[in-house]
């Protein structure tokens, strides 16, 4: 294991400072490949109603319980990692984050479920 990637020690960096730039304006702008971006507005609208009637008041124990942690998927970080293919609202996506929301509302109202355990939900789609 010591000399595993020695090769890469003095290798050239393989992105420019300008590529970093130019990926960052794209993935900050309003545009994607030379189109406009489209917002679910019915999805997020959702998702944020959740979110600012359970505004955070803090843990009265000082730390999330791990079922806690795993069911408040705001938390889970950067939205990439590729969960499984879920449909919301006939659009069809590929994000933890979506499929966190899918298995968090009742398919059939589209209401966020007073109680979920997305834990138990990833173990079954192993």
């Amino acid at each position: 294991m010591l000399f595993v990637h020695l090769h890469w020690l003095t290798a050239k960096c393989p992105y420019t400072e300008q590529q970093i730039i130019d990926d960052i304006e794209e993935w900050v702008s309003a545009d994607i490949d030379g189109h406009k971006k489209q917002l679910d507005e019915r999805i997020s609208n959702r998702v944020l109603d959740r979110v600012f009637t359970t505004w955070y008041k803090g843990e009265s124990e000082g730390s999330l319980s791990f079922k806690k942690y795993c069911d408040d998927y705001a938390r889970w970080g950067t939205s990439g990692g590729g969960g499984p293919k879920v449909e919301l609202d006939g659009q069809t996506y590929r994000s933890k984050w979506t499929w966190a929301t899918a298995h968090a509302m009742d398919a059939t109202t589209g209401q966020l479920l007073p109680d979920y355990d997305l834990y138990s939900q990833a173990l079954k789609e192993r």
